[in-house]
Parts: C-alpha cells; structure tokens; sequence
C-alpha cells in the first residue's frame, strides 16, 4: 500500500510540490494503510481462533484460507486499479461516486472500454493478485512449519497482543478520538488529501454522502 501511495506521487501530477511538502500525507497515509491492515488481520485472526477454521488443523481449513485470501488479494489490486483509473480521469481518489456509474451500465462500460486498455489493465490485476497469492502461500508455509512452538500461555499472550495492536491501529491516534476520513482533508489541500487517502477508506467513508446533492436555501 506504500508502494501504491509512492506510485501515486511519482507518476500523477503533484501539482509540483516536493517531497518535504508532503510526507506529512505520506504519513497520514501509512495510519490509513494499518488501519486496514488491522481490519483485514482480524477477519483472519478472530474466525482462525475457532478450532473447526484453524488454518492450521487441516488440509481443508488451509485450502480454504488459502483461496479466501486470493480472493481478497484479486479485490486488492483490482479496487487499487480502479482507483488510479479514477485518479488519473478526474484527480480524486475512488469514491462512493463511482457507483452511480451502474445506473446506466453499458453507456458507462461502452466509455471506459473506449477510455482504458481494459483487457491489458485485467491481465495486470490477474499477474499481480496471483504473485500475491504465491506470496501468501509462502508465508503461510514458513509460519506452519513454526505452527504450535511455545506453550499455550505465550499462544494465548501473543494472541491477545496482537487483537489489541489491530484495535489500536484501527482507531488511528493516541487521541479520545479515533481517525478520521475527514482528517486528510486538513492537510491544506485536496491532492494531499487524496494523496493521503486510499481506496478503502475513500470508497467506505464517502457511501454515506453518495446522495448529497445541493442546499437550495
């Protein structure tokens, strides 16, 4: 997700602003980064302390694991794809906006067909997800043949650890508040701010303002 964000900098006009102009985005931009990081830890740490979906009690548990978290690598690159897409077309990250695209599907698909190398862009997601996966894959064999060293108190210890350092980094800040999506908009302007966001919290935290229109009065 850093890398993303770099990408972003790197090959999007910055509106000419330096590195020193906007590390503090950057910065803001990793808290965002490990706040779904966190989420996505916990949909594999709380479900895999059930004995029955142990990704390490079986042959089927692994399997299962194995292809859930593909899934989620393909959604990944496939939701970072589209956002560059978004970013490059109207210089905003990806938000609740672009679902009223679905209103009119085949004049909205016949423009991006016509505006984007779609197929080579699909085979990008595809190459990019399955390296993820074989990633993942490995990782898991190097931790399974580590699986069940230490007692169960260290287990247990480590395991409380590591929910509270998830529930830490999803409420973002050392502060009464937890982080907020509307906190990169302080940054002083909107490419910081888009610069900082990423997908995730862009398309989540805009879904409640998809239908907002103009104030008459």
């Amino acid at each position: 997700m850093l890398l993303m964000r770099m990408a972003t900098y790197l090959f999007f006009p910055n509106q000419g602003l330096e590195f020193q102009d906007v590390w503090k985005a950057l910065l803001l931009g990793a808290r965002y980064d490990l706040r779904t990081t966190a989420v996505i830890m916990l949909l594999i740490l709380v479900p895999g302390a059930i004995p029955q979906l142990n990704p390490f009690s079986g042959t089927r548990q692994r399997k299962f694991w194995l292809i859930l978290l593909g899934l989620i690598s393909f959604v990944f690159i496939f939701l970072y794809a589209i956002d560059f897409a978004h970013f490059s077309y109207l210089n905003q990250r990806l938000n609740a906006s672009v679902l009223n695209y679905l209103a009119d599907t085949a004049i909205s698909f016949t423009m991006v067909w016509e505006s984007y190398p779609l197929l080579r862009l699909l085979t990008i997601v595809l190459l990019v997800a399955f390296l993820l996966s074989r990633l993942v894959s490995f990782s898991f064999k190097r931790i399974a043949a580590k699986a069940g060293v230490g007692s169960s108190r260290t287990n247990i210890i480590s395991y409380v650890v590591l929910i509270l350092m998830c529930g830490a980094m999803i409420f973002g800040r050392f502060n009464q508040y937890p982080l907020r999506w509307s906190d990169a908009f302080a940054l002083g302007n909107d490419y910081k701010a888009n610069l900082a966001l990423n997908p995730f919290e862009s398309l989540l935290n805009s879904l409640k303002f998809r239908k907002t229109s103009y104030d008459l009065g």
